[in-house]
């Protein structure tokens, strides 16, 4: 994987010009930056309904389930704070569902003095009663896109190698939900469910707003990039022949890296022509 800087440089060496003294409106570092981050963007979109990701953003994470625990005393809608029988493996801050029979109140804490008093709290929606169930939701990695399916995983999500599916409702048996704050998602599994998981997901690509950010793009397919960024400047530049030329290697880099990706299917592609330029459709 190359720097932007070095993708930039063979954009500038196509169409023969310097972004640092060219003094067309568009051509600045700063714009090209932001063409060459939704060229990433761009080509890891196109994987999402075509079987696996590049491996430069499959990713896998695991850890252990820790046990429930459950309320030590009654408590309030909208309480700050609460007591349990055992806090020691709920962490220091984070996430937990109190189940109200199977009906789980979603609340988020700050502090947890690792033996029976959780502080902090937001979120809690009705009253709990003592000996409510307490499960700790688990947090996602940082830079976590979507779950990655494969053989075993289909939904990307196993305990003690048997596979979990997601659902968008309460998790019960062998689902998983996933609970959003928006900043961080966590997985969420039934009462009562112990053993190892392990998660295979997508990651984000590395946003490019700056020359020394890393492309993440395979290298086999780092001139889809560069291509993007002539593709953009041809015109400020005249260079409809360049133009045409860059939406003709576009096409061809994408279409063979899902050839690549997706042996023993054929992906399905449409190019048509418009006044002697390329449309590019892709249905892999």
């Amino acid at each position: 994987m190359a720097l932007a800087s070095t993708i930039l440089d063979r954009a500038e060496n196509t169409l023969i010009f310097e972004r640092s003294t060219i003094g067309i409106s568009g051509l600045e570092s700063s714009n090209l930056l932001t063409v060459l981050n939704t060229a990433v963007k761009d080509y890891f979109m196109s994987f999402e309904k075509s079987g696996e990701p590049p491996s430069t953003i499959a990713k896998e994470t695991g850890f252990a389930l820790v046990a429930d625990t459950a309320l030590a005393a009654d408590t309030a809608k909208g309480a700050t704070s609460y007591t349990v029988d055992d806090s020691s493996s709920l962490g220091a801050s984070g996430a937990l569902a109190i189940w109200d029979n199977d009906r789980p109140d979603y609340t988020e804490f700050t502090g947890n003095d690792l033996s029976t008093a959780i502080t902090g709290a937001t979120g809690l929606d009705f009253p709990h009663e003592e000996d409510d169930t307490v499960s700790l939701l688990y947090a996602l990695p940082t830079g976590y896109d979507s779950m990655r399916s494969t053989i075993g995983f289909e939904d990307g999500v196993s305990v003690d190698g048997n596979p979990y599916f997601f659902t968008t409702g309460n998790p019960i048996r062998n689902n998983y939900a996933i609970y959003d704050n928006g900043t961080t998602k966590y997985l969420h599994f039934p009462q009562g469910v112990t053993g190892d998981v392990f998660v295979k997901y997508n990651g984000l690509p590395t946003v490019v707003d700056a020359e020394t950010d890393t492309v993440d793009i395979p290298t086999k397919d780092e001139d889809y990039a560069m291509w993007r960024v002539v593709e953009y400047a041809a015109p400020m530049l005249e260079r409809m022949d360049m133009y045409q030329i860059a939406q003709r290697q576009i096409f061809d880099i994408l279409h063979s890296a899902h050839v690549r990706r997706n042996i023993g299917k054929r992906p399905k592609t449409r190019m048509t022509r418009t006044r002697g330029s390329i449309t590019r459709s892709q249905v892999f």
